[in-house]
Formats: C-alpha cells, sequence, structure tokens
C-alpha cells in the first residue's frame, strides 16, 4: 500500500477500518447472540436439573424414612407382642392371687394410662393393685353402682368419675376433673365376675381392655378346681418345639371359632345347657383327634390347647359347661 499515492493510502485505510469496525460489531452480536442462546439453554437446563435433583433426593429421603419407619414400627410390634404374651403366660399360670393382679395389671399398660385390678365377692370389691393410680391396695368397699352394673351384665361398662358412682374409690383419683369418664371391664371365671379392670385416660384402647380382661379369667381358678396343665417354659424349647406348640394353639384357636361360627345355636343351647360336649360332640371328637394325630404324638409333652381353648372361648373359663360326659384332655 505504500506504492499507491498518499490519497489512495488514506482511502484504503479509511475502508479498511471502515470494515474492520463493522466485521467487529457483527462479530460483537453474533457473540452476544451465542451467549444468549447458551444462557436461555443453561437457564432452563438448570430449572429442569434442580427440579430433578429435588425429586431423586425427595423420592430417596422418602424411600429411607419409610423404610426406617417400618423398621421401628416392626420393632415396636414386636417388643409389644412380646411383653403382652408374657404377660399373658404370667396370667394364666400364676403362682398366688396378688402374682395374678400384677400380670393382669401389665397386660393392660399397651392400652390404657391409667389401671386398677379389683376383686370381687357378693357385696364387696377389693383394691389388690393399680398403676398411675392413688394407692387403692387393700381398699375394700361396699360394690358401688358403676361396679354393680358389672356385675349384673357381664359386661363392659363407663361410667362417670364421681363418689356417686366409685363410692371410696373416687377419693383416691388423681385430677378427677381432668377425666370424666372411667372404663370397667369384667372378668369373668366359673360363670361369675370374680375381677374387674378399672381403666381411665384420654387415650384408652377399649378393645385391648376388654380382650385381656376376656383372657384373664384363665388364670383365676377355685381352690377345689384342678389347675390346668403346665404350659411350657417357652425359652426351653427349641425353635422346632416353639414352632410345633405355636401350630398347636392355631389350631386350637381356628377350630373352637368354627364351631362359635358354623354351630352357634349348638354353641348358646350347649352353653345354657351344660352340655356343650353332647351338643358339640362330633366336631368336638374329631378336633381331638386330630390335635392327638398331629401334635400329642408328635410331642408327648404338649399341652393340650384345644381342650384349653375349649374352656377359656366356649364354656367361658367354667369346666361344668362342658358337660358330665366331656372326656377332659388328651393325657
Amino acid at each position: 500500500m505504500s506504492s499507491l499515492p498518499v490519497p489512495q493510502q488514506s482511502r484504503v485505510a479509511s475502508v479498511l477500518s471502515e470494515q474492520r469496525e463493522a466485521a467487529r460489531e457483527q462479530l460483537a452480536a453474533a457473540w452476544q447472540l451465542q451467549i444468549s442462546r447458551i444462557e436461555d439453554l443453561l437457564h432452563a437446563g438448570w430449572k429442569e436439573h434442580l427440579a430433578l435433583i429435588f425429586e431423586e433426593r425427595f423420592e430417596e429421603l422418602a424411600k429411607r424414612l419409610a423404610a426406617e419407619f417400618a423398621a421401628e414400627l416392626e420393632e415396636a410390634r414386636r417388643r409389644a407382642s412380646e411383653d403382652f404374651n408374657r404377660a399373658m403366660r404370667r396370667i394364666t399360670r400364676p403362682a398366688d392371687q396378688q402374682e395374678w393382679a400384677a400380670a393382669v395389671l401389665e397386660a393392660t399398660a399397651p392400652f390404657a394410662p391409667r389401671t386398677a385390678i379389683f376383686m370381687v365377692d357378693d357385696r364387696n370389691v377389693r383394691g389388690v393393685c393399680a398403676r398411675g393410680i392413688g394407692a387403692i391396695a387393700g381398699l375394700e368397699m361396699p360394690v358401688p353402682p358403676a361396679f354393680a352394673t358389672v356385675l349384673r351384665t357381664q359386661e363392659p361398662a363407663t361410667a362417670p368419675r364421681t363418689a356417686a358412682e366409685l363410692s371410696d374409690l373416687a377419693a383416691l383419683l388423681d385430677n378427677p376433673e381432668a377425666d370424666s369418664m372411667c372404663h370397667l371391664f369384667p372378668v369373668t371365671a366359673m360363670g361369675r365376675v370374680a375381677a374387674v379392670v378399672y381403666a381411665e385416660g384420654d387415650e384408652i384402647d377399649l378393645n385391648g381392655l376388654e380382650a385381656v380382661a376376656a383372657l384373664a379369667g384363665a388364670g383365676l381358678r377355685p381352690a377345689s378346681e384342678k389347675p390346668s396343665p403346665t404350659l411350657p417354659d417357652w425359652a426351653q424349647l427349641s425353635p422346632q418345639e416353639q414352632e410345633l406348640h405355636l401350630r398347636a394353639q392355631r389350631f386350637a384357636r381356628v377350630r373352637v371359632a368354627e364351631m362359635q361360627l358354623y354351630k352357634s345355636q349348638a354353641v348358646r343351647a350347649g352353653r345354657s345347657q351344660k352340655n356343650l360336649y353332647a351338643a358339640l360332640k362330633p366336631e368336638i371328637d374329631a378336633a381331638r383327634e386330630t390335635f392327638r394325630r398331629e401334635f400329642t404324638a408328635a410331642s408327648p409333652a404338649m399341652p393340650d390347647y384345644f381342650h384349653l381353648e375349649l374352656i377359656r372361648t366356649l364354656a367361658n373359663n367354667d369346666v361344668a359347661v362342658l358337660g358330665e360326659d366331656y372326656p377332659g384332655p388328651l393325657f
């Protein structure tokens, strides 16, 4: 360009300068355009990425919490089952009445915050033990109206926590205005109410308490009655023996439940006439034979769980209801 005249060199330089400036502007615009497009892509992708991260993380957290909650729930269920089974074993083979009452009280713990056990005779009730309630041990009083209702109907009852309903017991209750109602559950043995489970509190499982009271009658026996067969020490049984005993217990419960379901009229007639065995002889004999063949033969020391279930459920803990012809347990 130095060979060109000065005026021409000036014009060339000016043209080149203009083109460079134009090219620079175009490049800057192209760069800005690409940057904007990348920013748009990054912006959209970042939102999607964040959403994916949160979704994945919360899904993982939900799974982990569900697994941990399920494990905790199963562990709590296992502990509650073990505690309840231990209490039931103590209830059905107590050394004395005091131990029986303590076992029943323990079994009520999962179902009510405050409970008490009362023994009943013809005219009085006597406090034996309590949890979360004033010292009722040794309290003896004429049967209060609320208790009288339970004795008369042999059904659970709910009553106000007042002296008019509970007599002297009301004076021992803490914060009587805190809970306006109490619940009473009969424990029947030999066809009569021999004890009452008393419960109060804000969170009460009425079904659980009724089940405890129903099962508790199995441990109450008059001194003249022949004791029930000794139940095995569960801890001393092998896993295979434990499984056999559990199968035997399930068999007994199922067979008796089938009689209640499919032979309800015969059950009611047998109870009222105190000849359950005669009313259900084919069913009872068939179940006894199956129990002997599948369980007693496999383990000669096996308690006759079917016999025990007959007495507990069908005969309402009164062996006399089975009738004079009933042959008794399989040993």
